[in-house]
């Protein structure tokens, strides 16, 4: 017996031993008889007792005697079982026995033996199931070597936008510089064999790349490199890295082997980078969402805040958007609109009133559009019934909105609440009509009893002429005064029309200021054209406006100063221009010195006599005459006030003059 064993294992196959095989019976009958049979073969035979196939061992099975009889073949076609039916010779037995050890062995001999194939797709769906880029290396070094036993190996990855180059060779990091040379050196190549799926080898040939790569795999320096690219998609990913003999190239089957595993190498990878792409995406995502629902939170807050200062402000507020539709507005804005009886169907409102409160205007019109083109700007209207006593003064005005690169956001329509200012011009307008009319009597009351003391005595002999011009001057500086303060205050002021001459009217009035310019020690030039120039103006407001402007320049200009008055024709014009070489005035200050009763500081620190109503009164003078008013100058330089008169054709209409200047 043991001589035959040793035949069976002489190939070196390691085979169980013939006890390890159980040999079942079918009663304890059988089992003593084959226990006796086999005594002198086998020491300690494994006989047992089975009554069906339910109750066979596991592992190698031999049935004999009436067991075997009764089985079915299904239930004995299986290669770690076989059987001997009744009769048999202990000879038979041993044979049988033998034959199912090395059945049995050569089996196990196989199933211990991984083939590259089931190596590969174990090795595969390991990838599938790494977590990290890593692991993905360090899996396919470990399996490379298991499978296929090159002489060295290793895996290189050439980075993107989520990761830098790195490589591991089974000697360990590689130099990030060397993957990036041989990304360069052998990219191109590496993507045509993967597209035409051929091979690449790389040998010592000298270039850096190469000689990098082989220092980083000292092992692979006396053996070609096969390059397998590792693609995902159309994408190059890497390279895995296998010494070969370079006698002894493998096979077709091992090629394609290898370029499958390339392929899914790549495909893992980029699975781990789509998941980490992902994981950053939502990450930036959620950041995103965060940051904007604080953004809508801080909005929130800004929009609860510009709300509350609007609603605060003693100031009607409507935003419009470039439809011209309202979107927006303040507490104030009701309050004003429902004064109004404003109409948002028709944007039309029933109670808005001119400057007397009773005269109903815009009733046919929409004020908001006007307003938003423009043609509102400025004018101040009653809002309210007016008999009841709510009516409050309203000035409107609207801002357009941009972006700053000019882009249209819409319209601001503002409204302010002025009736505390209507209503205190209306009482200054009052007491300026009363001051001015109980000065008036006085005053001709005092001019009657100077003329007539003039008239009646010698005022030289009476040695009382000085003093008598004295209160005559002044007595004419108070009668000009109420005039101006009556002008003032009155709310309208009709015109004289009729043919004038212009150089005449200008030397004329000029003549009667040169006594208080030679007085004060300024020079006076005067031009005029020769001939006549003929206007249709009224020739005693004109004559007014012109005298409270040259009167201006004499009070502002110092003693040895230049005060010029020209006249000249410009088209269908007259220009009049009155220079001075005075103080000048600033450029805050030209913005108001048309407003009445206006006077600058350093004017009210110097006690320069004056009221401010005299340029105010030319401005509405010229302006009633369909002219304009102009003003140049500068600190310390001087002044220069230009008027253009159109000259009107004779019998052309006019209109009064304004209430007030």
């Amino acid at each position: 017996m043991s001589e035959s064993w040793e035949r069976l294992s002489a190939d070196g196959a390691p085979i169980a031993n013939i006890a390890d095989i159980a040999i079942v019976v079918a009663n304890e009958a059988e089992a003593q008889t084959t226990r006796a049979a086999l005594a002198d073969v086998i020491e300690h035979a494994q006989i047992r007792v089975a009554s069906n196939a339910m109750t066979l061992p596991e592992g190698p099975t031999l049935v004999v005697g009436e067991l075997a009889q009764s089985l079915s073949i299904t239930a004995l076609s299986v290669p770690d079982r076989d059987f001997l039916p009744s009769p048999f010779t202990p000879q038979q037995l041993l044979l049988r026995a033998q034959v199912l050890a090395q059945r049995y062995a050569r089996e196990t001999q196989q199933s211990t033996v991984e083939s590259p194939h089931a190596g590969i797709l174990k090795l595969v769906a390991a990838l599938h199931q790494a977590t990290t880029t890593e692991a993905i290396t360090t899996l396919v070094l470990d399996g490379v070597i298991r499978l296929f036993q090159p002489v060295s190996s290793a895996v290189l990855w050439f980075g993107d936008h989520l990761s830098d180059p790195s490589g591991r060779s089974l000697e360990g990091p590689m130099d990030p510089e060397m993957v990036v040379q041989v990304h360069t050196q052998f990219g191109d190549e590496l993507s045509r064999v993967w597209q035409k799926d051929t091979e690449l080898w790389i040998t010592p040939s000298g270039t850096p790349p190469a000689e990098s790569l082989l220092n980083s795999m000292p092992h692979a320096r006396t053996h070609p490199i096969r390059a397998i690219p590792i693609t995902a998609g159309d994408t190059l990913l890497g390279a895995l890295l296998i010494t070969s003999d370079e006698d002894r190239r493998r096979a077709p089957h091992d090629h394609e082997l290898l370029n499958y595993l390339g392929k899914q190498i790549g495909y893992a990878a980029s699975q781990l980078r789509a998941q980490a792409q992902h994981t950053q995406t939502e990450a930036t995502l959620e950041e995103t969402t965060t940051r904007l629902h604080d953004l809508e939170a801080k909005m929130n807050d800004l929009s609860i805040i510009v709300r509350s200062i609007a609603d605060a402000v003693n100031v009607a507020v409507i935003f419009y958007d470039i439809d011209n539709h309202p979107t927006m507005h303040n507490r104030k804005v009701d309050e004003i609109l429902k004064l109004t009886g404003y109409d948002p169907k028709t944007g039309k409102s029933t109670h808005v009133y001119a400057s007397d409160r009773r005269t109903p205007v815009k009733r046919d019109k929409d004020i908001v559009s006007e307003t938003l083109e423009g043609d509102q700007r400025g004018v101040i209207y009653w809002v309210g019934d007016p008999d009841k006593d709510d009516q409050r003064a309203v000035l409107t005005e609207a801002h357009h909105i941009t972006r700053p690169d000019g882009e249209p956001l819409g319209s601001a329509v503002v409204t302010y609440d002025v009736t505390d200012l209507a209503n205190a011009i209306e009482v200054r307008e009052e007491y300026l009509a009363t001051v001015s009319h109980e000065l008036r009597t006085p005053l001709t009351s005092i001019v009657g009893y100077l003329d007539m003391i003039s008239d009646t005595y010698d005022i030289a002999e009476l040695g009382l002429e000085q003093e008598f011009r004295v209160i005559q001057h002044k007595v004419d500086q108070m009668v000009t005064l109420v005039r101006d303060l009556a002008s003032a205050g009155a709310r309208e002021h009709s015109l004289r029309i009729e043919p004038v001459d212009l150089a005449a009217l200008v030397s004329h009035s000029i003549a009667a200021l040169t006594p208080s310019i030679d007085q004060a020690g300024q020079r006076l030039e005067v031009e005029v054209p020769p001939s006549s120039l003929i206007g249709q103006i009224d020739a005693a407001r004109v004559a007014r406006a012109l005298d409270n402007i040259v009167s201006n320049a004499v009070k502002f200009t110092p003693a040895g100063g230049t005060i010029k008055v020209s006249l000249s024709r410009d088209g269908e014009d007259a220009v009049i221009r009155i220079a001075d070489t005075g103080r000048g005035i600033s450029k805050n200050d030209q913005t108001r010195v048309f407003e009445r009763f206006f006077r600058s500081r350093e004017v009210r620190e110097a006690a320069i006599q004056g009221v401010g109503i005299g340029l105010p009164i030319a401005k509405t003078i010229i302006e009633a005459h369909g002219g304009t008013i102009t003003l140049e100058s500068q600190p310390g330089q001087g002044s220069t006030f230009t008027i253009r008169l159109p000259l009107r054709p004779q019998g052309a209409p006019f209109s009064s003059l304004p209430d007030h200047p």
